[in-house]
């Protein structure tokens, strides 16, 4: 169960090179409710570094779908404001030999610290870094030449100084979370946030694609309410261990899902989209309000 100790200061930090899936639904939706069923921070957090991609419009369509379905969040943060952040943080780490300069850019450098072997996950437990992972990590770059930070960097930055102790994002991510680790141990802080790596989504057997129809957000606010798709996308990720739990509790709202949080589990299984069931729900929701 997800008992929390303490509370849970999460985020969804998504780029603005793209609008509103409902993997970021789905992935915003869990950190919301780990951070309100536990008393935390609810952060979010548009990582724009890529000026050449990210998009006002982009941004627009991340905010506004995350208000239409009433996912009210603590903090609003650009990466682009940061600039200053991460060129600190870089040069800290060159001065103390956790990076070093090569043709203008500034790469990660293990050696001094030598490599992890594992990290946990709150989902699978124990990770082995592989030695694939190990040489990665040796040619992470930092910076680029002209001064922009990376995702990798930045996004730890960011992590470490916002406070954020739970990050639950999907399945893909893991292999970035082997490097990610590295960098939260060389950031001055006494533990790296906790993980948990839920499910990729699929339907008919496939895995949704973000150029997919039916990953687009625009489909499901012309089609259904945002309760009804909330109610979905908790299953798609969550579940409750009590068998019964879906006869007792057909509609789960946000209010229910954030007092039951606490008592389910979160999925690293593949998980599939139903949307019969969620033609269903929408009709019960709308029976609601009626």
């Amino acid at each position: 169960m997800l008992k929390f100790k303490t509370p849970q200061n999460t985020r969804i930090a998504p780029s603005p090179t793209g609008k509103a899936h409902i993997g970021f639904v789905r992935t915003a939706y869990l950190n919301y409710l780990a951070a309100r069923s536990s008393g935390g921070s609810f952060i979010v957090r548009i990582d724009d570094t890529d000026a050449e991609r990210s998009k006002q419009e982009f941004t627009d369509d991340l905010l506004h779908t995350l208000e239409w379905l009433g996912l009210e969040w603590d903090v609003l943060e650009y990466q682009s404001k940061r600039a200053d952040l991460y060129k600190a943080v870089a040069e800290n780490f060159t001065k103390h030999n956790t990076a070093i300069v090569k043709d203008g850019a500034t790469y990660f450098n293990p050696e001094k610290h030598g490599f992890l072997d594992k990290w946990t996950d709150l989902i699978a437990g124990d990770v082995a870094i592989t030695d694939r992972d190990k040489e990665a990590v040796s040619n992470l770059v930092l910076a680029r030449a002209n001064g922009s930070p990376t995702y990798h960097f930045a996004s730890c930055v960011d992590d470490a100084m916002m406070g954020v102790n739970l990050i639950i994002r999907g399945t893909d991510h893991l292999t970035n979370t082997s490097k990610h680790v590295h960098l939260f141990h060389r950031l001055a802080i006494n533990a790296y946030p906790s993980f948990a790596h839920v499910g990729l989504i699929f339907h008919n057997g496939k895995k949704i694609s973000k150029r997919d129809g039916l990953a687009s957000m625009e489909y499901y606010k012309e089609k259904y309410t945002p309760e009804a798709v909330l109610n979905a996308v908790l299953k798609l990720g969550w579940s409750h261990p009590d068998p019964q739990f879906d006869k007792k509790y057909p509609l789960v709202d946000k209010q229910m899902a954030i007092e039951l949080f606490a008592e389910g589990h979160l999925k690293a299984a593949k998980s599939t989209l139903d949307v019969n069931k969620l033609d269903w729900l929408n009709k019960r929701y709308a029976q609601r309000t009626a």
